[in-house]
């Protein structure tokens, strides 16, 4: 999930990690976030394609930033609101 345009959040049933960081967009059409955290840092890759979803590709040094029980690789999923 991003939320405040600035927050990458990955959850799962037993794991959840983030990073903060501006999204910074290349010159191929990825975005990019990056945080470090003492000698860590941290850049996720978010790549997208016209026939398929966005793929979330983590750089090295990530490991730091979520739990053991998950990683940052996936795939992003449109998520929907529902108003009442």
């Amino acid at each position: 999930m991003i939320s405040d345009g600035k927050v990458l959040q990955v959850e799962g049933d037993t794991c959840v990690g983030q990073i903060t960081g501006k999204p910074i967009s290349s010159m191929d059409g990825d975005l990019s976030f990056s945080q470090s955290m003492g000698k860590d840092r941290c850049t996720l890759a978010l790549r997208g394609s016209d026939a398929g979803p966005i793929k979330i590709m983590p750089g090295q040094s990530c490991s730091n930033f979520h739990g053991a029980a998950c990683s940052f690789y996936g795939v992003l999923k449109k998520q929907t609101a529902t108003q009442y």
